[in-house]
């Protein structure tokens, strides 16, 4: 009988009413202590919060004893799941992975293993992420187990057979190098003079693939980091002295050339750590409309545009700037509640003053940007990356130039919106609007699929945008392809920055990579064909001689350009 049972068991897919009883049945007949259920996301977690809240077994725990351990959770709700509930109470924590070897909370009994987690997997033929939902190996599993009996004796429950744990499961969790872009790995390797890179990477104890190998190096080639012959540029050898992604390093070099660097150094360190904003569940509308006050509040963006921004990465410096002020002028305490009251992670703010700091310093070493006073305290290195009086930071307050700079890192990352979905309004301080005349969301396409702008973004819910173009840190696959952390950039942006550029002569259009469209002159697309070279050149003296000062040529194509971007900002395109 039992085996017949089990043989009608999906296993790829939770019962949830088979773990609320489970969870009943040890709240009433297990020994006393906390419990801890291994679920693989925060939905899942929602989802078994929202039956044991609506059990009324679970009635009067539902607001004090049931908790959820999740990394988006904020640090102080973490910290709840250490707290001893009082005596004949019950705590149930409901975690992710997350709670497998970084975190032991002393009073658990009890542990109940799901047998699966989420998984992030790079796609090379698609050029994104998934995020997967699969089993645990065999060594996740022996750690979730001790979970029980880290402090005390304890129980571990699992929702899966014993011949699926020992046939069916991994021995190990897949190497990192089979599921990330190998984009920094092979341009470390590269470091090493060796030439043939997927011949060197075959001889790994599990190699990656072969695409996996080609779509690095496809990246490497578009950023500018290596040549058709696959040998390293000095820009190259820039982008690999950086810790970051390639693309977040090309940003951060535009942004020290353009005079943005301030902005854009936060902006990296947001996107190589994680974001400085918070989401709690009993709170989401309230967080998500503190986030939306970053980006469309003057007073707190500080910056010399008013107009709505329409972008994640300015709302991360307006967040940061406005901490820092606060910790400056007022102390640590201030800042503290200026925290709580806007949905701020104080220890991710701080993160990322370290990572501007060591960015800037690295930046400096390298010669890339200049600065004639000593550097002897930590104070002095974070007023040397915010001054506003050099050279590197002469526009860091102005959107545009800073939404430039994004492109020229992030670029082929940019998605346009659907034909459909582009009405021509009235000119105004940010040139075209576009969006949809009704009610409805703008459909964006990132010139293969169709695409959307992930919920937690500032843009999600936006009908009328300043441009229809937006650049994005991400590309991730759940229930949808989801574009992460987005601005809306300008058309001069994208012919600056972006690919090959097609003039119809006839027509007034310009075509960008063979998909990107947008209406023009054909003496403007010119212009930027000569602009580009331009640029290419002074991008190359700064890299090949960054200890000299840039030539006055180079000086005046910068300004030109700045000028230009800035411009746009007034006319209707």
């Amino acid at each position: 009988m039992t085996r017949n049972n089990l043989a009608l068991v999906n296993e790829d897919v939770i019962d949830y009413e088979l773990l609320e009883d489970l969870v009943i049945h040890i709240a009433e007949e297990g020994e006393s202590g906390a419990m801890l259920i291994f679920l693989p996301g925060l939905a899942e977690i929602q989802l078994l919060l929202d039956r044991l809240t609506a059990s009324q077994k679970f009635k009067d725990l539902a607001t004090e004893w049931l908790l959820a351990l999740h990394s988006s959770i904020a640090p102080d709700d973490q910290r709840k799941v250490f707290r001893i509930p009082p005596q004949g109470v019950r705590k149930i924590v409901l975690a992710t992975n997350i709670a497998e070897t970084s975190v032991t909370i002393p009073d658990v009994v009890h542990v109940i293993d799901c047998g699966k987690h989420k998984e992030n997997r790079f796609d090379p033929h698609r050029g994104m992420s998934r995020m997967l939902e699969v089993w645990i190996s065999q060594a996740n599993a022996r750690q979730r187990k001790g979970r029980a009996g880290r402090v005390q004796p304890g129980n571990h429950f699992c929702l899966y057979t014993k011949y699926r744990l020992e046939n069916l499961m991994h021995p190990f969790q897949l190497p990192e190098m089979l599921r990330v872009p190998l984009v920094e790995l092979c341009l470390q390797i590269k470091l090493l003079s060796i030439n043939n890179m997927a011949a060197f990477l075959q001889k790994a104890l599990d190699p990656p693939k072969l695409e996996s190998v080609e779509t690095a190096l496809a990246t490497l080639r578009e950023v500018g980091a290596v040549n058709e012959q696959e040998e390293l540029t000095a820009l190259g050898y820039h982008l690999a002295a950086l810790p970051v992604d390639v693309r977040i390093g090309k940003m951060m070099l535009y942004g020290a050339l353009f005079g943005c660097l301030s902005p854009v150094l936060t902006i990296a360190a947001c996107l190589s750590h994680k974001s400085p904003f918070l989401v709690p569940q009993e709170q989401k509308n309230a967080a998500e409309r503190a986030k939306k006050a970053f980006s469309d509040n003057a007073e707190k963006i500080h910056f010399e545009d008013d107009a709505p921004q329409q972008s994640d990465h300015l709302a991360m410096v307006a967040a940061y700037n406005g901490w820092r002020q606060i910790v400056t002028k007022k102390g640590a305490g201030a800042a503290r509640g200026h925290c709580q009251e806007n949905f701020l992670s104080m220890p991710t703010l701080k993160m990322i003053r370290d990572m501007r700091n060591q960015f800037a310093m690295l930046l400096l070493d390298m010669g890339f940007i200049k600065f004639s006073q000593a550097i002897d305290s930590k104070a002095a290195l974070t007023d040397f990356a915010d001054n506003l009086t050099q050279p590197f930071n002469f526009h860091a307050q102005q959107p545009a130039v800073i939404k430039a700079a994004l492109c020229a890192g992030l670029y082929p990352n940019v998605a346009a919106m659907d034909e459909k979905s582009v009405v021509e309004g009235h000119a105004s301080a940010g040139s075209r609007r576009a969006g949809l005349s009704s009610l409805q969301k703008p459909r964006w396409s990132d010139g293969r699929r169709e695409v959307f702008i992930h919920p937690s973004s500032v843009n999600a819910d936006v009908l009328e945008f300043w441009h229809p173009f937006l650049v994005f840190h991400e590309k991730v696959e759940t229930s949808r392809v989801f574009l992460r952390d987005t601005s809306v950039i300008s058309p001069y942006a994208i012919l600056l920055f972006g690919g090959a550029i097609s003039i119809q002569h006839q027509t007034g259009h310009v075509t960008v990579d063979g998909w990107l469209e947008m209406k023009a002159a054909a003496q403007t697309a010119v212009l930027f064909k000569e602009l580009r070279i331009a640029l290419d050149s002074v991008l190359r003296e700064s890299i090949e001689k960054p200890q000299e000062n840039m030539s006055s040529r180079s000086t005046e194509v910068i300004r030109f350009i700045i000028e230009l971007i800035l411009d746009e900002t007034k006319i209707a395109v």
